[in-house]
């Protein structure tokens, strides 16, 4: 099946497409189609991603978790989420990758999203920390106090 770009459809044969640089799911033939496709896709693109993070959180993947720590929306993303390796489970509501972390015990994946890093975060990160040298310098994960009920999380 040939690569199509996600935007305008278009097949061409000599058109180097671009995979989305967060979620990887979709192609696209231009910078203009992938501006022009945001609004629509960056929902399917932060959860399909936060599930990515899941994924690498129970697997211990290492390279996934800090390139997908990397995306302040990923990190923060909460999705409804039904784990697939618990025996009668049910679905999370508004789960987020600090819940996996903590339901994995994964403490290392905890340690790579709350460090303090310099290294690449995406364009659209705001945050004026900056360390000795005047690189940006960001905590990526913001943790709740209250979750949606205005209830302490248990794990807080």
């Amino acid at each position: 099946m040939p690569m199509s770009c996600i935007a305008c459809g278009d097949t061409a044969s000599e058109i180097s497409f671009k995979n989305c640089s967060v979620c990887r799911s979709v192609q696209y033939c231009s910078v203009e189609c992938q501006k022009g496709h945001w609004p629509s896709h960056k929902g399917f693109c932060t959860k399909t991603s936060v599930l990515a993070l899941f994924h690498a959180i129970q697997t211990n993947g290492t390279a996934e978790i800090k390139r997908l720590a990397k995306t302040k929306r990923v990190v923060n993303g909460k999705v409804d989420y039904t784990p697939t390796d618990w025996e009668n489970a049910h679905e999370m509501k508004k789960w987020t990758l600090l819940h996996e972390c903590i339901r994995k015990n994964n403490s290392q994946a905890m340690q790579i999203v709350l460090t303090p890093s310099d290294t690449g975060l995406d364009k659209n990160n705001n945050n004026n920390n900056q360390n000795a040298d005047g690189a940006g310098l960001s905590l990526l994960a913001n943790l709740e106090i209250q979750d949606g009920d205005g209830e302490s999380p248990v794990f807080v």
